[in-house]
């Protein structure tokens, strides 16, 4: 069943876009329904067999106007539609089910059958093919066809001809389609396999691409694609004018000079032709041509001796002329000869040199070849004759000689030749070594050999082969490289180096060894002779810069000043250098030059018995050839004596460049008459005219003083005492530094010549200061640096000025007591109290001190350069002057007591500085290996330890660095000296343990232990030699000079792990060593603290130490620790490390008796007011200060009474209480009052608790209240009433321990129990109290007992008041009064009181109302007390009670 779809509308109409399609033309044709509204319909076809069935459209709802495509069934036929619906409802064409009227009927065409293509199927690229179509079926009848091609890059065709076009070499594939008369269209026909076939390709011509006219040349041809066999080709010439070549042959033939393009075709076996191939250019080249040939005249030359060439001039026809060949021959023909040579030339014109070489007759001509490869040959020559040579004989002569000095050789017998002879020539074979004179002369030049030979020449002009060589040797004159013109050095002494390798040395101060040691600033000359006695002379000016201080390290007090004073120039800061021709000084090198002209002579004496005089020869003398006497002075000034002799053309004293020109010299002074060459003086300065004057300054035949004085921008020339130039130099001089240079045209005589170096200090201190000395008022310590500079070599030193802090960290202060203070004190100097680093990241071997305060450190690597520090390490500079050795690593360092500093590598052995480590210099190589471990300096003596191919110690004496080897195959690791001038060194090497010792300076070493592998060793300065093992063996001593050690300490120390020591270092009292960590010791090792904390890098699991390596001891290099001044430095692999180490020698004692830095107390106060000082005394030395704190403390708070603690019942007291200091904030009673003042009324003991402003509590004493009760009233009785005159008795009931005090009438007191008045007259009536009093309390009044004493005669009124009151407001008894009856007169006063005694009212006149501050009393008994004037004018006293009734 269908589902049943409800809907709403009705289907109008059905009907079809076409009634007519071809077979599978879906697209042609669509289902058109037309409808009001939505409805779902079925769609049914009618089929030829199966009848009406369902649509591929199924159901579907329909909108209005709705299109809906449908299939076609797979053969041809014609179907009827129909659409079905009923009641909107739709069911399996059920009973009721209603169709639609409008059936509409679609035609299906059969299509026509594309059948296979017919024709040729295949063809070549480029050409085409007409194929033809096989159609049939359909209406049989065609319209038109559709053709195409699968490759269309390989063949095209044309889309409705058929046409095939070949495109590129392949395959495709051809199809088509047939349209037939009812516009049908047939299936695409099946694929027609198409061939493309590739045109063969004409590949490259090969050959020869050029021919001279006249000559061929074959071209071959290379074929290639196609078929892959061709049948023919065919070749062509651009231009046959120039070049022809055979249609099938490929022979090109030259006609005319110059080119034509070849080129051909090639046809396959398909008959498929290729394109042209491409084109081959042939040139065509021109023949050359002769424009000028050789000379036709005879020639005559000597054996050996080139003639007059001959010459051939030509054009090159083509191209360029490429050689000449030249041909000789017997006969006198072009043709026929033997090549002599070619001449590879492209000149136009070329010269032949005729062969000299063999004696007779030869003619020549010349062969023309151009870059093309054309020749053309020359005419004959004419005769050419050569002649044989004399023969020179053999030389004889001195066959060694100086530099600067001379030798004469001479010739042997001469044959051969014509047999006479007219001139001999001499030679010199290397005359930069040494030249030879026309006379056989022979003069050294420079060090080395030369041959010297000659010739003889005969009267045909024939000059004979050279002689046999004869060689002389030129010795080298010694060149002194190791003094430079000025030597300026950092200290306060050093070493001139002559140089090695000379077999005698002459000073100018009387030494006769290579080195000197000197501590004096002057000017020094050297001679020194080679093993081949030639000698030279050289010299420097010596500035030794003396830049320390003459304040050492300094300790001071904080708040105290220092005055700062620099040293400058050693030994005086001018010194002069005199040359004095008339005594023994006069130099020995001044006596003879030799020059092109002649000689110029010296003597020892002139016309005045002094000076130098220089005799000129006639065109004599060069300026080079002027004697100088001191090269490069420098800044300064210049003196000569100088005599004017008569007529004297030109004299001059100069300072002048080494080789400059006359011009050149300061002054020139001459005495021609006037109107002649330089009639007066001339200043010329590096070629600058100054100034002159045509005034002859000087007479004839009289001595007189030149002086001259040069700074860096200035001259000042002094002619006797007038000066003729001061002026600044022009900006064009820089640097006028010259050489003094004497010298004359005629006679002259000079003598005490002198210089004086200009030598001015600079200072600059850290301060900005550039004074020589400065006062400065640190507040800390502080390092100063100073740098001294001398024109262009500075300096460096520095000075700790350490500020002794005594500053006890706490401060005055309000404290709790029994509080615990730790009192800390501030005594250090230091600004570094823990390790500080520099260049971290860098792993640093060595570091060393100079004398001067600066430091230097060895990084690991040698390419890393050294670094230097001029201020205590707090900065750090790379010194980059230390020459590039690769990667080796540093190794040691060491300073002698020059302040010459050293540094030694692994595989160069050592380098020295004279300039702090601005440049350097090699000493000595040790060779391979490890190289010098360490080096020891002491007065005159140096000691290197070396391991690696040299290994063992080597010492020198004297010059310090000549070492010589004194122990061998020995692997020695550091070296050290003790106080007695030992030397010690040891190790454990391819010997085994073994430690040496030297006592002379280590000239000789002994073997004095073979029990230790010492690694590091160190002597301290009292005596003590220690040395530690490798590994982390223990530190031994030994107090006899190395005569035995003991074991001191195991060095198992905190936190040093498995680390090597490293190194060991002293101060005066205090010994360090390096072992993972930093260790101190100030009982000679016995005992090590760890100073402070160092961290380093770990790496695999190894500690490393301060030297940076597993077990702290990689390369084995020393001197890891330096001390300067107050500071610790320690090489390490992470950079520099410092700590200041002051505080190590410093004492604090506290007033407690305590030593340290810090102490811990506890303060009480024991009195009020109380304060606690405390103070500590630092000491250094001699130098101590103190300081102190205070505490001030709370004592316990006092109590005070306002009275007495104890009193009575119903009595009060005022507790107040008192704390010191002030700034209690807080009471707290154990009452629970918090007020400072509490008031008490029973008995109890009291104490307060007080909490001051800093929180410290404190608790008084207690203080004791003592309330004693009030005793009960006695009963008092009496035998009243009496009659006046009788004896009145009182009685008071009897109370144990109490005393009795009566009061009465008429001022009646009595301290008896049981009184008794005599005689009582009318005044002692009244009431009569009784007070008793136990414990120091009084009871209350008895009730009264009233005493009546009767008159006589008649009576009178008595007081009355009330013994009860009820105040309510009633109207009744509502207060309590003095009646006035009569008997009262006045009241003199009337209170009230509690049964405890306190005041609650008081009116003379008033009435009470039983009310006290306004507030209704409790209905209680109250006592009153009034005092009245009776009747009589008789005061009474009077006391009673009331009842107060509510």
């Amino acid at each position: 069943m269908l589902l049943s779809v409800k809907g709403v509308g009705q289907v109008n109409s059905v009907s079809l876009t076409t009634n007519t399609i071809c077979y599978g033309d879906n697209s042609l044709a669509a289902l058109k329904i037309n409808s009001l509204s939505d409805v779902w319909v079925f769609v049914e076809q009618n089929d030829p067999i199966l009848g009406w069935i369902k649509t591929n459209l199924n159901r579907f709802q329909v909108k209005a106007g709705i299109e809906k495509d449908f299939s076609f069934l797979d053969f041809y036929q014609t179907l009827t539609y129909r659409i079905n619906y009923a009641n909107n409802q739709f069911d399996i064409l059920a009973a009721g089910t209603t169709y639609l009227t409008q059936q509409p009927t679609l035609t299906v065409n059969a299509l026509p059958t594309a059948g296979t293509p017919i024709g040729v199927s295949e063809v070549c690229v480029g050409n085409t093919i007409t194929l033809s179509p096989n159609a049939t079926g359909g209406s049989s009848s065609y319209s038109s066809y559709s053709w195409s091609s699968s490759a269309t890059s390989k063949g095209t065709i044309g889309a409705s001809t058929g046409v095939v076009t070949g495109v590129a070499g392949g395959s495709t594939n051809i199809t088509y389609t047939v349209t037939d008369s009812k516009g049908c269209v047939s299936p695409v026909s099946t694929s027609y396999a198409f061939t493309i076939n590739a045109l063969p390709i004409a590949g490259d011509i090969t050959g020869t691409n050029e021919v001279c006219v006249g000559l061929t040349t074959t071209l071959t041809s290379h074929p290639s694609g196609g078929s892959g066999t061709y049948s023919s080709t065919l070749w062509t010439s651009s231009a046959t004018s120039k070049g022809t070549i055979g249609a099938s042959t490929g022979v090109v033939t030259g006609v005319a000079g110059g080119s034509t393009n070849i080129s051909y075709t090639v046809t396959d076996s398909k008959g498929c032709i290729s394109p042209s191939s491409a084109a081959f250019s042939v040139t065509i080249n021109a023949l050359p041509s002769i424009i000028s040939e050789v000379s036709n005249s005879d020639i005559a030359t000597c054996l050996n001796v080139a003639p007059n060439f001959l010459t051939v001039t030509a054009n090159a026809g083509s191209g360029t002329i490429s050689k000449y060949e030249w041909y000789s021959n017997t006969l006198s023909s072009n043709t026929g000869g033997t090549k002599v040579v070619t001449s590879a030339s492209s000149l136009t014109t070329d010269n032949f040199t005729p062969i000299y070489t063999i004696v007779g007759d030869l003619y020549y001509y010349p062969v023309v070849t151009n870059s093309n490869g054309c020749s053309t040959n020359g005419s004959i020559s004419g005769k050419i004759t050569v002649n044989p040579l004399p023969t020179a004989g053999t030389i004889t002569g001195t066959n060694e000689v100086c530099v600067g000095s001379t030798t004469t050789l001479s010739g042997g017998t001469m044959t051969g030749g014509s047999g006479t002879y007219s001139s001999t020539i001499w030679s010199s074979s290397a005359s930069s070594n040494a030249t030879v004179s026309a006379t056989g002369v022979v003069t050294g030049v420079a060090g080395g050999s030369t041959n010297v030979s000659y010739t003889v020449t005969d009267s045909k002009g024939c000059i004979s082969p050279s002689s046999a060589a004869f060689s002389v040797t030129v010795n080298a004159v010694p060149i002194i490289n190791s003094l430079s013109d000025t030597t300026k050095v950092c200290g306060t002494k050093t070493i001139l180096d002559a140089g090695a390798g000379y077999t005698s040395y002459s000073w100018s101060n009387g030494a006769t060894s290579r080195y000197i040691s000197t501590d004096v600033s002057q000017n020094y000359f050297v001679t020194v002779t080679n093993a081949s006695s030639c000698s030279s002379m050289d010299s420097t000016y010596l500035s030794i810069i003396d830049p320390k201080l003459y304040n050492n390290d300094t300790t001071i007090l904080s708040g105290g000043s220092v005055n700062l004073n620099a040293h400058g120039i050693l030994n005086s800061a001018d010194k002069t250098v005199l040359y004095d021709f008339s005594n023994v000084n006069a130099l020995s090198s001044f006596t003879t030059l030799t020059t092109n002209g002649g000689t110029i002579t010296t003597t020892s004496s002139g016309q005045t018995g002094n000076g130098v005089e220089l005799v000129r020869a006639n065109n004599c003398c060069s300026d080079a050839e002027l004697k100088t006497i001191r090269e490069d002075f420098s800044y300064g000034t210049y003196e000569v004596d100088a005599y004017s002799a008569s007529g004297v053309a030109d004299q001059s004293f100069g300072i002048m460049e080494q080789s400059g020109s006359w011009v050149n010299r300061v002054l020139n002074i001459g005495t021609r008459p006037s109107g002649t060459d330089n009639p007066g003086w001339e200043i010329y300065f590096k070629g600058v005219k100054l100034t002159e004057s045509n005034t002859s300054p000087v007479n004839n035949n009289t001595w007189y003083k030149i002086k001259v004085y040069i700074t860096p921008s200035n001259l000042k020339i002094w002619l006797n005492s007038t000066v003729i130039f001061d002026g600044a130099l022009p900006s064009a001089i820089t640097n006028p530094r010259g050489a003094i240079r004497v010298g004359a045209y005629d006679i002259s005589r000079y003598d005490n010549i002198s210089y004086t170096p200009y030598q001015v200090l600079s200072y600059l201190w850290s301060t900005s200061s550039t004074n020589q000395n400065i006062s400065v008022t640190p507040n800390v310590t502080t390092t100063y640096q100073l740098k001294v500079t001398d024109q262009t070599t500075t300096c460096n030193t520095s000075v700790d000025i350490r500020v002794l802090k005594i500053n006890i960290l706490n401060n005055d202060a309000s404290i709790c007591n029994n509080t615990t203070q730790d009192l800390y004190i501030d005594s250090t100097f230091s600004k570094y109290n823990s390790w500080q680093t520099k260049k971290p990241g860098i792993e640093f071997y060595n570091i060393k001190k100079d004398l001067n305060g600066n430091l230097y450190a060895l990084p690991s690597l040698n390419n890393q350069k050294i670094f230097k520090s001029i201020d205590r390490g707090e900065t750090w500079n790379q010194m980059s002057g230390f020459p590039n050795v690769g990667g080796n690593n540093f190794m040691a360092l060491g300073v002698d007591q020059n302040n010459v500093i050293y540094a030694s590598t692994n595989d160069n052995g050592i380098y020295k500085s004279l300039d702090e480590g601005v440049s350097w210099q090699q000493v000595k190589d040790f060779g391979g290996g490890c190289g010098p471990m360490d080096i020891l300096f002491g007065s005159n003596y140096s000691v290197v330890t070396v391991k690696g191919y040299n290994r063992g110690i080597w010492s020198s004496s004297g010059d310090l660095i000549n070492w010589q080897q004194k122990v061998i195959n020995f692997d020695p690791n550091t070296v050290t000296k003790d106080i007695n001038g030992n030397i010690y060194s040891g190790g454990d090497g391819y010997d085994g343990k073994v430690l040496f010792k030297s006592s002379d300076a280590g000239t000789t070493w002994s073997k004095i232990s073979s029990a230790y592998a010492v690694q590091i060793i160190r002597a301290d300065s009292n005596g003590k030699v220690f040395f530690t093992e490798g590994n982390t063996k223990p530190l031994y001593v030994s107090n006899n000079q190395g005569g035995s050690f003991s074991l001191i300490n195991s060095l198992s120390l905190p936190n040093s792990g498995v680390s090597y020591p490293e190194d060991i270092a002293f101060t005066k009292n205090i010994m360090f060593i390096t072992k993972g960590q930093v260790y101190y010791s100030k009982d000679n090792g016995t005992n090590f603290s760890q100073l402070g904390k160092l961290t380093f890098p770990t790496a695999g699991g190894f500690n490393y130490g301060p030297g940076g390596a597993p077990y702290g001891n990689y390369g084995d290099s020393s001197n890891r620790m330096e001390i300067i001044g107050n500071r610790l430095f320690v090489a390490s692999l992470d950079g520099i490390k410092f700590i200041d180490i002051d505080n190590l020698n410093t004492t604090v004692t506290w007033s407690t008796g305590e030593v340290g830095n810090k102490i811990t107390v506890t303060p009480v106060a024991t009195s009020p007011g109380y304060t606690s000082t405390y103070s500590a005394t630092v000491s250094y030395g001699s130098l101590s200060g103190s300081d102190q704190v205070t505490f001030t403390l709370p004592t316990k708070p006092t109590i005070t009474a306002s009275g007495p603690t104890t009193f009575c019942q119903g009595g009060t007291i005022s507790l107040t209480a008192n704390s010191i200091p002030a700034g209690v904030y807080s009471y707290t009673w154990q009452t629970g009052a918090n007020t400072q003042s509490i008031n008490v009324t029973n008995s109890g003991s009291y104490s307060v608790t007080t909490v001051n402003s800093i929180g410290c509590v404190e608790t008084s004493t207690p203080i004791i209240v003592t309330v004693n009760p009030t005793p009960a009233a006695p009963t008092v009785t009496s035998n009243s009433p009496i009659e006046e005159g009788n004896n009145l008795m009182l009685t008071a009931s009897n109370i144990t321990g109490a005393t009795y005090a009566w009061t009465g009438p008429n001022s009646f007191i009595s301290n008896q129990q049981n009184p008794n008045i005599i005689g009582v007259t009318l005044a002692s009536a009244g009431n009569y109290y009784a007070v008793v009093t136990l414990n120091g309390c009084s009871s209350v009044n008895s009730l009264p007992v009233n005493v009546v004493v009767n008159a006589k005669v008649i009576s009178s009124p008595v007081f009355q008041i009330p013994n009860a009151f009820t105040p309510n407001n009633d109207g009744h008894n509502d207060t309590f009064k003095i009646l006035q009856n009569g008997y009262v007169s006045s009241i003199v006063s009337f209170k009230i009181f509690t049964k405890s005694g306190k005041l609650i009212f008081s009116d003379k006149e008033g009435a009470w109302d039983g009310r006290f501050g306004g507030v209704m009393l409790d209905a209680d008994v109250y006592i009153w007390i009034a005092d009245i004037i009776n009747k009589n004018n008789i005061q009474e006293h009077l006391t009673g009670t009331v009842l107060l009734l509510k």
